[in-house]
């Protein structure tokens, strides 16, 4: 190689690999070569190497300069990015929905029928399923009071008594200031005090006294036939226009007295009596025809049993 000035030089603008410099070894103190690939591969090469340069994937991330942003991950995110793209800034975010945004469809779903949401737990915190049925579904949908009780079958006045402070009571003494009508038969276990009218039109059975203060009423019972229905009532009218033999049935079970009286118009024919009935003396009285005869019966035996008596011969 001649011997020339360096800025006599030609300048290389077209750089390859294969284009070798001097360089003086200064351990062997030799002069030797050194290719573009030597200065590359072993870093001796400093300066700028343009984009270029730069093969695709080359420059790894161990490479990029750290950032003030903390690595980790973040939620619904609030970032900074600065012009050449990078994450300056990060922090957790948060959400906030408009009114009315959230629509039931985006509600979490339910996990069967008749459930409701709410708390039933104490105290507050999340929300909760809370059972439900059908009944109860049908009393949330009525628009009023009045609806409910109507669904419960509590209607006021068609199902349930409305309140009436004078209400009689079972088991209390009752003072009745109205006349008093026992349409159905009941039992007065502590007796019954009437200071006015009472009507009966069924069996009242009273376990204790019966004290009466004013008129005492009975309807006479008229028969059709000739049987005598100790049922229905105490005193009974008959008229018999031939012989006509008289049955009597329904008495009060035996250890209970009852009674009767049966007004007689006799026309004509002859009386035969029960076998059951016995009259003083064992005989029974004398009837003239045309006459009105009054006959009190008593039996304390069911009926085995009937002792009687007559008012004979009233004009008619």
């Amino acid at each position: 190689m001649a011997n020339a000035k360096i800025t006599d030089l030609t300048e290389l603008t077209a750089v390859q690999g294969s284009d070798v410099l001097p360089i003086v070894d200064t351990l062997n103190d030799q002069t030797k070569k050194v290719t573009v690939t030597n200065v590359v591969a072993t870093g001796l090469g400093t300066g700028v190497i343009t984009t270029a340069k730069i093969a695709d994937d080359a420059v790894t991330a161990a490479k990029l300069e750290d950032t003030t942003v903390t690595a980790g991950s973040y939620t619904v995110a609030d970032i900074t990015v600065d012009a050449q793209g990078r994450l300056t800034a990060a922090s957790n975010g948060t959400i906030t929905l408009a009114d009315g945004s959230v629509t039931y469809a985006k509600i979490q779903d339910v996990s069967a029928t008749d459930k409701l949401l709410g708390r039933s737990s104490s105290g507050a915190g999340d929300v909760e399923e809370i059972t439900c049925t059908a009944a109860g579904r049908a009393l949330l949908d009525d628009a009023d009071a009045a609806a409910q009780r109507t669904t419960l079958g509590l209607a006021i006045g068609v199902d349930v008594q409305a309140f009436d402070a004078d209400t009689a009571k079972l088991d209390a003494t009752q003072t009745f200031s109205a006349a008093q009508t026992f349409t159905a038969q009941s039992v007065h276990n502590g007796g019954i005090d009437c200071n006015g009218a009472v009507d009966i039109d069924a069996n009242v059975d009273v376990a204790g006294s019966f004290n009466i203060n004013g008129p005492y009423k009975q309807v006479a019972e008229a028969v059709s036939a000739l049987n005598i229905d100790l049922s229905t009532g105490n005193y009974f009218t008959k008229t018999i226009n031939g012989n006509s033999t008289f049955t009597f049935s329904n008495p009060p079970a035996s250890g209970t007295v009852g009674s009767f009286t049966l007004e007689l118009t006799h026309t004509s024919g002859t009386v035969t009596w029960p076998t059951s009935v016995k009259f003083p003396a064992d005989t029974a009285p004398t009837l003239t025809t045309g006459k009105t005869h009054l006959f009190v019966f008593v039996t304390d035996d069911g009926g085995t049993r009937y002792r009687g008596a007559a008012l004979a011969d009233y004009v008619t």
